[in-house]
């Protein structure tokens, strides 16, 4: 089938983003398309949406289970969606019954599915635009499906990124996916651990054996990082408290699962409500779940016939956090990079951002660097990706990092208008600038945090702080550092340099700036002002002539520099301020 789209014939009300008002909505599906995926193979999608809304909508992208097809999902479907949820099925050869012909069965129909998993969203983002909101993507599947949700959301070997959330019903198969020894290790720069997760399974049917369902989701939760949900349906069967009281799931024309009754039909009914309530949580990130409350999940066992289990009641995803700055003498302004992809100036142009270009792909941004003499700006991505607003874009590290290593920080060459990109590993990165070594190279990482990357004076090399004070230099000289002093509980959070006398200043989480070579112009912890929130990076002002600190609530510190305004108090809910550069 050719790319063909179905045009909303209803009437659109305004969405908020990643907030559709939770309700009732009719269900129409909108788009049914396929593209080509590995080795040649079809993937067919489909696109419901809620009647009446437009986008950005929160979205559930859904994996169907072994010779299934998205059709069979209905009543899961429409519930979702009633719910004020796009969500965009995948029908993919050698799994899917849409195409029977390629059925393959085993391993090789998982890892297709992981494959197809992968590239939906991108296609369901290019094909449907604006109505998907990128930054509220859940990953659902059932059997096979949830296996390959399973995988993208907590194995090493498949980490995706692209989603902040993870569904596996009936996820099954204990094997290659997952092999003996494997260790949940899905981290960004952001979060340490893996996103949101839930596991459902049932614990009657054909495939209850130990190997299969329960064991598989038991293994998974176990390995998953809070916070994550783990749904015992003791009366079902592998799916049937995802779709009854519709008609179960045909395997080969053979009914897979026991018929559906009064009590199956409850328990049904109960999950997928849950299910919504866990998805307002933590797709949404409604403080005030649509449906069950989310202590639900802390019930031992519920009259329901499901058993349930959580590791935290958190509502909303955890909040995102990163360092990383550079420095731009050129108007004495700043501009101020927030956690959604923002970029806010402050008596400095503004170039553009991920946030308006629509291009944050739910990847945490890591910091700003401003580009030479203040000619736009340049944002490090926590996948080593980088984007480029005003300025030259000379590469990036974009999907090429080794599972748990995410990008830490930029900083820009004014010498070459390039730029270096520093890894969690000790890693960096030159693109368009020399390279002068680094902590990985020189094998002194020592287990130690790295937290942000500032380039010497004149681009004669660059400075990387350290979680415990520490700082490397690399073609520029070294003045000391706090290493092994911090108190207790306080870590350093990022560098900035003196483009005057080649010193450098370190800020620390408690409000410090320790100075070196540099002359010292204050400090919050010195004013008093530190007020409980946390400080994400520090810039040099014009000439050296002080410096800036940012903080996660969007207000910002002047020492020696002056004030040309902040966010304090106007970001949105869940979006903190990430770095700053000085313009």
């Amino acid at each position: 089938m050719a790319l063909g789209m179905v045009a909303l014939t209803q009437s659109a009300a305004s969405a908020t983003t990643g907030t559709s008002p939770p309700g009732t909505y009719t269900p129409v599906q909108i788009a049914e398309w396929t593209y080509t995926s590995a080795g040649g193979r079809p993937v067919q999608l489909m696109a419901v949406a809620p009647k009446g809304l437009a986008g950005p909508l929160p979205t559930v992208i859904f994996a169907t289970g072994y010779d299934t097809s998205f059709s069979q999902y209905a009543t899961l479907t429409n519930e979702l969606v009633s719910a004020g949820y796009l969500v965009v099925g995948i029908d993919g050869a050698g799994y899917s019954a849409v195409f029977p012909a390629y059925l393959a069965g085993g391993d090789t129909a998982v890892i297709d599915e992981i494959h197809d998993a992968t590239t939906a969203l991108p296609q369901a983002e290019t094909a449907l635009g604006s109505l998907i909101d990128a930054l509220h993507v859940t990953l659902m599947g059932d059997s096979n499906g949830g296996v390959a949700a399973t995988a993208l959301g907590e194995n090493s070997s498949y980490c995706d990124h692209s989603y902040q959330s993870f569904v596996s019903l009936g996820g099954g198969k204990d094997t290659q996916v997952i092999p003996s020894g494997w260790t949940g290790s899905c981290s960004t720069g952001s979060l340490a651990g893996n996103p949101p997760m839930l596991f459902q399974t049932g614990t009657i049917g054909r495939f209850s054996d130990p190997d299969w369902t329960d064991q598989f989701s038991a293994n998974a939760y176990a390995l998953a990082s809070p916070p994550a949900a783990y749904v015992i349906s003791n009366n079902s069967g592998h799916i049937s408290s995802i779709l009854c009281p519709s008609q179960i799931r045909m395997a080969g024309g053979v009914p897979e699962e026991v018929t559906c009754t009064p009590t199956l039909d409850a328990e049904a009914a109960s999950f997928r409500s849950s299910l919504v309530a866990w998805l307002n949580a933590y797709n949404r990130g409604d403080t005030t779940p649509n449906g069950p409350s989310m202590t639900t999940f802390e019930e031992e066992a519920g009259s329901d016939g499901l058993t349930y289990q959580m590791e935290s009641d958190v509502a909303g995803p955890p909040p995102v956090t990163a360092v990383g700055i550079a420095t731009d003498p050129a108007t004495g302004g700043y501009w101020l990079l927030t956690s959604n992809g923002g970029v806010f100036n402050f008596n400095a142009p503004w170039y553009g951002s991920p946030k308006a270009a629509g291009t944050a792909g739910g990847v945490a941004v890591t910091g700003i660097a401003a580009g030479p003499n203040g000619k736009g700006y340049v944002i490090s991505r926590a996948n080593g990706g980088v984007f480029n607003f005003g300025t030259t874009f000379y590469g990036s590290e974009a999907g090429k990092l080794p599972a748990g290593v995410s990008g830490v920080g930029i900083a820009t060459d004014p010498s070459t208008g390039g730029y270096w990109l520093l890894t969690s590993n000790g890693g960096v990165f030159n693109f368009g600038a020399p390279w002068y070594g680094s902590p990985k190279a020189a094998d002194t990482v020592g287990g130690v945090a790295l937290t942000g990357i500032a380039a010497g004076p004149g681009g004669n090399g660059y400075l990387i702080s350290r979680a415990n004070g520490g700082v490397f230099n690399y073609g520029t000289p070294f003045y000391g550092s706090e290493a092994g002093k911090l108190p207790a509980g306080v870590s350093g959070v990022g560098i900035a340099t003196d483009p005057t006398t080649g010193g450098y200043w370190l800020l620390t989480s408690n409000g410090g700036v320790f100075n070196f070579g540099a002359p010292w112009y204050g400090s919050p912890k010195a004013a008093g002002t530190v007020g409980g929130v946390a400080l994400t990076g520090i810039a040099a002002g014009p000439g050296g002539n002080g410096y800036l600190v940012s903080r996660a609530n969007g207000g910002v510190f002047n020492f020696g520099v002056p004030f040309h305004g902040s966010e304090a108090g106007k970001l949105p809910a869940g979006v903190t301020g990430v770095g700053i550069a000085t313009n």
